[in-house]
């Protein structure tokens, strides 16, 4: 008997509330091994620290949070851009995660998985000091004055 991965467009609704656990009729898939990875030659020199990483940034470990109990949430095309919720303490509009993944027919009806933007606060900084800005993009200059503020840094 094999078990292989599900493929990633199969969709599987997620109960209320989260976090949940599998049923115990769903069976955890094996994972496979990776390929080995070839060697990295050396780099003659550093680059500059203006420049963007040439490789990839260094690992963060994903924490995630669930939606709002509104159910308000992202949608199919979202992935990779950010979660903004205004603080009701400042009613200003802050960055609270970015997409990772969600189910293609939810859109407000299912979980979708959020990076935790202050909780990697310390390595975005670790990042932008060590690549500088341009690592990370940069801020449209005509944007309005409801700036985000993640942990005093501005993106």
């Amino acid at each position: 008997f094999l078990l292989l991965p599900l493929p990633l467009s199969l969709h599987i609704p997620l109960p209320f509330p989260f976090p949940f656990s599998l049923p115990p009729s769903l069976p955890l898939p094996l994972p496979l091994p990776l390929p080995p990875t070839p060697p990295t030659p050396p780099f003659s020199s550093p680059p500059p620290p203006s420049s963007p990483p040439s490789s990839p940034l260094p690992p963060f470990p994903l924490p995630t949070f669930p939606p709002p109990p509104s159910f308000q949430d992202t949608c199919k095309g979202d992935s990779g851009g950010g979660l903004f919720c205004k603080a009701p303490d400042t009613n200003r509009w802050q960055l609270y995660g970015i997409t990772s993944y969600g189910g293609a027919s939810g859109c407000g009806r299912t979980y979708s998985i959020y990076m935790s933007v202050p909780a990697a606060s310390d390595w975005i900084k670790r990042v932008i000091a060590r690549y500088g800005k341009s690592a990370v993009g940069q801020a449209d200059a005509d944007a309005d004055d409801d700036v985000v503020d993640v942990d005093g840094m501005f993106l």
